[in-house]
């Protein structure tokens, strides 16, 4: 199935595929860049690049990341990292819930009332808490 598809390349139509796939994430990942201003890196998780391995770092997606005209310089100095953590995301949330509930009860401890703008709180507590996780990085050429 879709699994061999991704570690065997013998099947054209697929390998075209799954070719087109990374080209055109580079595309959207480089759009994201610039529209965000993400000059940190841009990390690239989910279920399917990660099992992609080394053809993911040997498709066209960096190309097509920096393929922006005039902003290329600017995309070739941002790092993009593929995420192989495959609970990065349930751990993130998980740290987010406890750093919430640590501040509620320090609000209540405190005779706060710590409810009243919860999405300024997770905002906060976004930075405190920053990705763990293994990921594998590459910069511009």
């Amino acid at each position: 199935g879709s699994e061999m598809c991704i570690r065997d390349s013998s099947d054209e139509a697929c390998s075209r595929t799954v070719d087109s796939f990374c080209a055109l994430l580079g595309s959207f990942a480089g759009n994201v860049a610039l529209i965000l201003g993400a000059r940190g890196g841009v990390y690239i998780g989910g279920g399917i690049v990660p099992r992609l391995g080394e053809r993911f770092f040997e498709s066209r997606f960096r190309e097509r990341f920096e393929a922006k005209g005039r902003f290329q310089a600017y995309l070739q100095a941002i790092p993009t990292a593929l995420i192989t953590d495959t609970l990065a995301a349930l751990t993130g949330a998980a740290l987010a819930l406890a750093g919430l509930l640590h501040v509620a009860r320090l609000g209540r401890w405190a005779g706060h009332r710590t409810h009243r703008d919860p999405p300024e709180q997770a905002h906060v507590l976004a930075g405190l808490f920053p990705a763990r996780g293994e990921h594998r990085e590459r910069q511009g050429r």
